[in-house]
């Protein structure tokens, strides 16, 4: 990943509104338009100082524990490192998600067994091409997955929308509910 931008060293804490402002400047010169806050997915998650790798920013110099804001926008994504109390700031800047100058950073052939254990397991389920293509994007951020594949409020929808009279088997197998789910989802639709 080809990282653009950068300030480090620590600064007396800004508000989280500026920290989002310089991250917007960052963005806008990297792609050469105006982003605004509002264009900007936010993710924040707390981290060991051992699990940063932050060009600029040495482990070493952090708080046992700190904050990285997560900033993404388009193909870039942004960071800025905090302490816990939100007083110190010690880097943020922006990077090229899809650089494809560099690639994945990874070696062919990769060494599964050396892998993390999410990594390979999902190497084992998608495939390493794909499993690249997972780490390079959610890199760093924790992902929790719901434990349906569909929302249920939609697929009750969709399950009164479809409904022929005669596909309430084939409804509820798609959507995952039980016989008796389905048929109190067609009744209330009744009334």
């Amino acid at each position: 990943m080809m990282y653009k931008s950068g300030r480090k060293g620590v600064k007396a804490m800004v508000s989280f509104d500026e920290i989002l402002g310089r991250i917007c400047e960052l963005f806008s010169d990297n792609v050469g338009e105006p982003v605004t806050p509002d264009q900007v997915g936010i993710e924040s998650i707390r981290l060991s100082k051992d699990e940063i790798d932050y060009p600029g920013i040495e482990p070493e110099t952090l708080p046992e524990w700190v904050i990285v804001h997560m900033f993404i926008f388009e193909d870039w994504s942004g960071y800025a490192v905090v302490d816990l109390k939100q007083k110190s700031l010690y880097g943020l800047g922006t990077f090229c998600l899809n650089d494809s100058s560099r690639g994945s950073g990874m070696v062919e052939p990769m060494d599964i067994e050396a892998l993390q254990p999410i990594y390979r397991q999902l190497d084992e389920l998608v495939g390493s091409k794909n499993m690249v293509k997972i780490f390079e994007y959610y890199r760093g951020v924790q992902v929790i997955l719901p434990l349906y594949l569909y929302n249920r409020e939609a697929a009750k929808q969709q399950i009164v929308k479809r409904y022929d009279g005669t596909n309430q088997a084939e409804l509820t197998r798609l959507y995952g509910y039980s016989e008796r789910g389905t048929r109190a989802i067609l009744r209330n639709m009744e009334h």
